[in-house]
């Protein structure tokens, strides 16, 4: 097929326009510091930080996903757009204000200050997982698109956008993301609105056709038809993407209201994309030229693509593939930044060079994005779902960090250390051992009404995992606590995840030593209150 030159033009001048838009923003930031590169100098206000939150969620998987559902299984089985809205609003209630107060700088910085700099890091390996799929989620939705409209390779189309994605976050870190996101929410806004009305009036769409558009669901699945719901209610909180831009706001009342406004947004924005969806079921396709057959399942992923390929006049389609790049690029680049910000502040800044400054810090951040931008393009080009990759982009973080966030925020008096590592790993391994079909992962764990001949669970097992998890946390806490302190029955040299410094043998400890104990500096000799643990206090944080 013959390449679309003037789409492939229109397309180019829009990346041109975010792209400028993006350096022209990094040069308006006061300084390139950490705090500016990360979280905007925590300066946004709530319209600029709700326009970047709506941009990141509502990115390529979520506006073709959210078709790709209507024509797979009717607007009953669309459940991301309102499993985040929901998540915004718990967001809001619950965990902006307690992760505000605390002045961090990510989401990991709450585990790294009550457990340690080296255990805190393990907890950022869900997270960055998550973030990764949710790049490679969007970045593939785009290759799909370019491919059926403009006729170009997705190789090229992926390869390219990650490209500006990634150097105009390298630039200019959160500040040139949040003000990119304002021009590519308006391509979606405009591509999508108007294509709606041409898809309406084509004379291929026949809304007398009988479609099953609210569709069903199967009574062995309302289990997991649940349990999908919880996961996206919760699993859409422990996102450093989503603290990243709670943590950008001026002050915590304009950040609850950011997450509060955010939930209209992400709605009004899957109008057009239901709509898009109601009219493929609507279209005889076998009666497309250009296309000629019933859309089969294999092909659902392009469905939104295909409506706007066929059921619009070509410049249309352009504007509408432009709204699809404008949401790829807006949600790759807060991934993006998201995951090399854990990487570098988390890991290289807490636990390998302690002593880095701030220019070393912004050095080795840009350097990680570029490293990151690599990893998820090929990500994006060696898996093809869409809808479900995006999906799991909130899995493994719903049930190893969701009970972890929670319960440190709220709880943390309460547990310790071996608590959070039992809960972790457990949360992993019955995660894994649930199987994962759409990535080839066998279901070791046959949870009550599996359903044999799918190989797929019946049960709500994701929040079993969560539930479980959250139990195993304060269970094994106690169990700690009471043999190492309450009784003395395992020595304290034994206490390697170093959770009762109280029962550490008391001797004079070097300023440095202090710093990898975590003995506040008010207790130099160790002899501090009983009852006061050291990782409560934010030695290595202000350090």
């Amino acid at each position: 097929m013959t390449i679309f030159w003037e789409g492939v033009l229109v397309i180019g001048i829009c990346y041109a326009a975010v792209f400028a838009l993006g350096i022209w923003s990094s040069c308006q930031m006061e300084g390139h510091s950490e705090l500016e590169m990360m979280n905007a100098g925590k300066s946004l206000g709530v319209i600029v930080g709700t326009i970047t939150l709506v941009g990141t969620w509502v990115g390529g998987g979520y506006i073709t996903g959210v078709s790709e559902r209507i024509y797979e299984g009717g607007l009953i089985n669309v459940q991301v757009p309102v499993g985040y809205s929901v998540a915004f609003l718990i967001g809001a209630a619950f965990f902006v204000r307690p992760m505000r107060e605390r002045d961090y700088v990510t989401l990991i910085d709450l585990f790294q200050e009550l457990y340690g700099m080296r255990y805190g890091a393990v907890l950022v390996f869900p997270v960055l997982m998550a973030e990764f799929f949710w790049a490679a989620s969007v970045l593939n939705s785009l290759g799909t698109t370019l491919e059926v409209i403009l006729h170009i390779d997705p190789l090229y189309a992926i390869m390219i956008s990650s490209f500006f994605a990634g150097l105009y976050t390298i630039i200019g870190g959160l500040v040139s993301v949040s003000y990119t996101d304002i021009a590519q929410l308006a391509f979606i806004i405009l591509g999508l609105v108007l294509a709606a009305p041409f898809v309406a009036h084509s004379p291929l769409v026949d809304t007398s056709r009988k479609s099953d558009f609210m569709g069903h669901i199967e009574t062995g699945h309302i289990g997991t038809y649940i349990d999908d719901y919880i996961t996206l209610f919760l699993g859409g909180i422990p996102l450093q993407s989503y603290f990243q831009r709670v943590f950008s706001i001026k002050n915590t009342e304009l950040a609850q209201r950011m997450s509060v406004w955010s939930v209209i947004g992400c709605g009004l924005i899957a109008i057009p994309s239901t709509l898009m969806g109601y009219y493929a079921l609507k279209t005889d396709w076998e009666k497309v030229e250009g296309y000629g057959k019933q859309v089969p399942e294999e092909d659902y992923v392009l469905v939104l693509p295909l409506v706007l390929r066929y059921l619009t006049p070509k410049w249309v389609g352009v504007f509408g593939m432009g709204a699809v790049s404008g949401a790829v690029m807006a949600s790759a680049d807060s991934a993006l930044l998201a995951s090399s910000s854990m990487l570098t502040r988390n890991v290289y800044k807490h636990c390998i060079r302690v002593e880095a400054k701030d220019f070393e810090v912004v050095l080795v951040l840009r350097i990680t994005i570029a490293i990151v931008t690599c990893l998820a393009t090929m990500i994006a080009l060696c898996l093809t779902t869409v809808y479900h990759l995006a999906f799991l982009s909130t899995d493994l973080v719903f049930v190893m960090i969701f009970p972890q966030l929670t319960i440190c925020l709220y709880f943390a008096d309460h547990t310790n250390v071996y608590g959070s590592f039992f809960a972790y790993l457990y949360g992993f391994i019955m995660r894994l051992t649930a199987g994962e079909p759409h990535f080839g992962i066998p279901c070791l764990i046959k949870y009550p009404l599996f359903d044999y001949e799918r190989h797929t669970q019946g049960f709500p097992y994701r929040t079993t995992i969560m539930l479980t998890s959250a139990a195993l946390f304060f269970l094994v806490s106690m169990l700690a606590e009471y043999l190492f302190v309450t009784k003395g029955i395992i020595n304290p040299k034994f206490d390697f995840l170093r959770a009762f410094p109280e029962i550490w043998p008391i001797e004079p400890m070097s300023a440095e030593s202090r710093v990898k104990l975590r003995v506040p500096s008010q207790y130099p000799d160790g002899n501090y209150p009983a009852g006061q643990r050291p990782s409560k206090f934010r030695l290595i944080l202000e350090h």
